[in-house]
């Protein structure tokens, strides 16, 4: 399966009124998450992930996820943290 990789920065996606953001697919952007979800999980950006119904956070060396719970007040449906580096899950998965 091919997915085609945004190459913009994840601040310049999500400040793009154009993109209707049901989907983003933000795999391999290690230097960007520096381990953490904290830079895209912020409640500021909320107004721009209303639309989310598709996360893929694959192999971003994440080791946690600040924030997840956020999500809760989004449409996602599906969320890909394959091949990160968590060892647990927060108790705010729970509520997604």
């Amino acid at each position: 399966m091919f997915i085609k990789k945004d190459r913009r920065r994840i601040n310049q996606i999500l400040e793009d009124a154009e993109d209707s953001r049901e989907s983003l697919l933000l795999s391999k952007r290690v230097p960007e998450f520096q381990g953490s979800t904290r830079m895209l999980l912020r409640e500021i950006n909320l107004p721009a992930l209303k639309n989310l119904k598709v996360l893929n956070l694959y192999d971003n060396g994440l080791n946690s996820l600040p924030g997840i719970g956020l999500l809760s007040h989004t449409p996602v449906e599906e969320i890909n943290l394959g091949c990160n580096k968590l060892t647990t899950l927060p108790l705010e998965v729970r509520s997604l």
